[in-house]
């Protein structure tokens, strides 16, 4: 029996989710990681942190599906995509808020 006859592939709305997600945690990338080199607040600074590590985690886990069903990986947002020497933007009670409201999906 052929093994492929018991792997359902993505549906369309299954993968465009996959790739909106992953578009959406390679930005958070450079979002927390620019934030990261201007935050002072250490509590604020644990808390991007750890938001850092659940959107590499979220990355590499897309990334693996992506592969694993022969499917081109996005580009996605990448380094090249900010400049985490710009001066900084916002205060850390921005940051903090931005982090509370990303992570209800807003």
């Amino acid at each position: 029996m052929d093994k492929n006859l018991n792997h359902i592939k993505l549906t369309a709305s299954e993968l465009s989710y996959l790739w909106t997600s992953y578009l959406a945690d390679s930005m958070s990338l450079c979002v927390l990681k620019y934030f990261l080199v201007h935050i002072d607040d250490n509590d604020i600074k644990s808390l991007t942190t750890y938001a850092l590590e659940l959107s590499q985690k979220h990355v590499r886990f897309i990334r693996e599906i992506f592969t694993k069903e022969q499917i081109q990986v996005p580009q996605g947002f990448t380094e090249q995509d900010v400049n985490l020497l710009a001066s900084r933007l916002f205060s850390d009670v921005f940051y903090i808020r931005y982090l509370r409201n990303m992570s209800k999906g807003v």
